[in-house]
This record gives structure tokens, sequence and C-alpha cells, in this order.
């Protein structure tokens, strides 16, 4: 009787070719159009890549794993400025840092080739959501990224007119709810083109009083950081 054998499976370590990276691309695209969204861990991928673009790359000899991350980085700043931040978005999913970090050089050449060519196919309305969601402005955002030296806890953070007149009562007349912000936060606030008005920098007359920055802010902004991030007051 001659035995039957099940099909090989491939090691989850054999680096991809540039043709399997784009096919899993495709059926990835197809799922996240077809439920409309993604999962949490997803999300953070998502978050993650656009983050991770923000950084500047590693310098000096490097650990397989910063090698491999240096990689990720590279690539997507690529695809980003070749095709736009949606298909950022569908290689952080589909893909992630160990797939698109252990591909050769070459096998990373190709694949920017083949989704050129397949960009139409790829991109779809629910990506460029997501894009505009969660995309940072990569290389440049650093250099941005701080102004940060703003007070611990800001009572200022939520101003709800335009300039302020008198620095010292600031205080009094803009406190509200006060929540915890991040860099990554500050990356996608300086990319969300909802900034409104003019951005202040204010140096209190009170020496016991730090200075702060005061950014005026869409509303739509204002309910995405309050649903993500952690209320301190």
């Amino acid at each position: 009787m001659a035995l039957i054998h099940a099909p090989r499976r491939e090691s989850r370590h054999k680096p991809l070719s540039a043709s399997k990276a784009v096919e899993k691309l495709i059926n990835t695209s197809k799922l996240i159009e077809y439920r409309e969204d993604v999962r949490p861990q997803e999300a953070k991928r998502i978050q993650d890549a656009f983050t991770l673009m923000a950084e500047p790359s590693g310098e000096g000899r490097a650990s397989q794993a910063a090698e491999r991350r240096n990689n990720y980085r590279w690539l997507l700043k690529k695809v980003q400025d070749t095709v736009g931040p949606q298909l950022v978005v569908l290689c952080a999913v589909g893909l992630g840092q160990s797939a698109i970090g252990g591909m050769t050089d070459r096998v990373r050449l190709e694949f920017l080739e083949v989704i050129k060519e397949q960009e139409e196919a790829l991109k779809s309305a629910i990506l460029q959501k997501l894009a505009n969601e969660y995309s940072v402005l990569a290389p440049d955002i650093q250099a941005d990224a701080m102004s940060t030296r703003q007070p611990e806890a800001s009572e200022e953070h939520l101003p709800k007119a335009g300039p302020l007149e008198d620095p010292g009562h600031a205080a009094g007349s803009l406190a509200g709810d006060v929540y915890k912000l991040t860099i990554e936060d500050l990356q996608t606030l300086a990319t969300s083109n909802q900034i409104q008005g003019q951005i202040l920098l204010t140096d209190p007359y009170k020496p016991n009083y730090s200075p702060f920055i005061t950014i005026l802010i869409s509303k739509d902004l204002r309910n995405h950081f309050a649903t993500q991030s952690v209320q301190i007051m």
C-alpha cells in the first residue's frame, strides 16, 4: 500500500521571494477590505511601522536584530516614497519586520518593482483611511520631535480659543480634561493637517510655572487622542 505524504510545509524562517511577498500583500489587502478594519495587533504593527520610519537609522556595527530593523525601516521608506503610505500599512500588516528584514537586498529591490506594477490592485479606500490615521512623516519628523519640553501635567492642553492675551491667567481659563500624550502622538499631530490657528509658546510671569506650548487642534483629532490616551486630570 502506497503511503500518501502530506505536502512539505515551508519553513517559516525561509526568506520570501518578491512574488510570494506580493501575493501575501494581495491576500492581506482583500482581507482588510472584507473586514473594513484591522485587528488591534495589526493596528499596533501599523503604528510601529510609521514610528520606526521616524527614527534615525542605527549607526556602526549592528546586531542581526538591529540589521533586520534597519532593513525594514529602509524598505518602508522606499515603499512610502514609491507608492505611498497605503502600501506601508499593507507591508506592516501582511509582512512585518521579520519577513521584510530577512529578505535579501536583491529580493527587496525586486519587491519594490513588483508592488509598483501592482499598485492600483493593492490600494483601497480602507487602506487610505488607515494610512491617514496612522501615518507620520518619516525622515523629517524626528528633527521636530522636540519641542516636547512641555510640562508633565499641562492644564492648558486643550484651549478653547485663539491667542492667549494674558499668559499669567492661562491655567485658570483653559482648565479641562488632561491626557498624557507620547512622542508618537506628537508626530501624528505634526503631520495631521488638523492644527488650527497659531502655535504659541507661553513663558508664564509666575516663577513657579513652567513654560508651555499651546496648539489648537480639531475636535476630530481631540477625539482620536482622548480615546487612545490615558487621562491624568
